[in-house]
């Protein structure tokens, strides 16, 4: 076998998410701020539609921050775009924001 990584993208999943806020995945609908430090799995905020993205729960999610989790592209934030006013980007290794076009109600970008 190759000695490379998996291709496929590891977004948030509802996993992690129940353990950042020990809220049960059934309730995810429910938060509006949601933090993930140091979630070093993670190579983009949202994986593509279908897999195993838990913001895909989180439909009323206003606040999101992501902090040293070394995130290298921002992914689909298609779940969450309605909604989400604050996203925080600090400590990744981002190199284009062009994703953040979807986001009609962002009003607070740290990075």
């Amino acid at each position: 076998g190759s000695a490379m990584g998996s291709p496929e993208e590891e977004g948030v999943t509802s996993a992690m998410i129940e353990e950042a806020t020990g809220v049960a995945v059934e309730e995810h609908d429910s938060l509006e701020e949601l933090e993930l430090i140091f979630a070093s799995a993670l190579s983009c905020v949202c994986a593509p539609p279908g897999e195993n993205s838990g913001l895909a729960r989180c439909g009323r999610l206003r606040s999101l921050s992501l902090i040293d989790c070394g995130i290298s592209r921002l992914g689909t934030l298609g779940p969450v775009s309605a909604t989400l006013e604050r996203l925080c980007l600090a400590g990744q290794r981002l190199t284009s924001l062009c994703e953040l076009g979807g986001l009609p109600q962002l009003r607070v970008l740290l990075r």
